[in-house]
């Protein structure tokens, strides 16, 4: 009696050390283990971080996440998406979905492609945020993400450099011609 209760102490407590030991980084940092859902991982296409010369454009946005034992075989069903933006801090906009790629293994890329037209922009330093949460229903687990890019709209015409130097050596070419004929008419 004594051994077997000296045994299912000795289990036990294997069994607690195991429970509460630290995972290890590459599984809790990554997310990797198919029971666990990752964060969504957004990428813009576009806008990027550059100057843009027109007052009008589209947002196309790639967001990533991986297969997992939550949502099943159809995660219409058990994932709930929602998918915003904000351009400089304004109240959130849906994004539309256009494309929604879905491969049933585990661990394989669950991938929504969404755009949306921008509204009308002026000129200047501009930022758009993009926030991705989902959802695995009816597990009550919540992942979300957000994204940010910067950029310029510059529509004020360039200054006509070229225009302007070489109408400065036109006029200076006629100015040295008319001066040449005119010295040499008074010989």
């Amino acid at each position: 009696m004594k051994r077997k209760i000296l045994a299912l102490t000795f289990i036990l407590a294997i069994f607690l050390t195991a429970m509460t030991a630290p995972q290890p980084s590459f599984l809790t940092k990554a997310n990797i283990f198919p029971f666990e859902p990752n964060n969504p991982i957004i990428i813009i296409e576009s806008p990027t971080n550059s100057t843009y010369n027109v007052t009008s454009l589209t947002l196309n946005v790639t967001i990533k996440t991986m297969k997992t034992l939550f949502e099943g075989t159809d995660p219409a069903q058990n994932t709930t998406r929602v998918v915003t933006y904000s351009v400089d801090g304004e109240s959130p906009r849906v994004i539309t979905e256009t494309r929604y790629n879905y491969n049933t293994s585990l661990g394989s890329n669950v991938t929504f492609i969404g755009s949306a037209v921008l509204p009308e922009l002026t000129d200047g330093p501009h930022n758009i945020t993009v926030h991705a949460e989902y959802d695995y229903n009816p597990y009550d687990i919540h992942r979300e993400s957000e994204s940010s890019v910067y950029f310029t709209i510059n529509t004020t015409p360039p200054f006509p450099t070229t225009l302007v130097i070489a109408s400065v050596a036109a006029i200076a070419a006629v100015s040295v011609g008319l001066l040449v004929f005119f010295r040499k008419r008074r010989r």
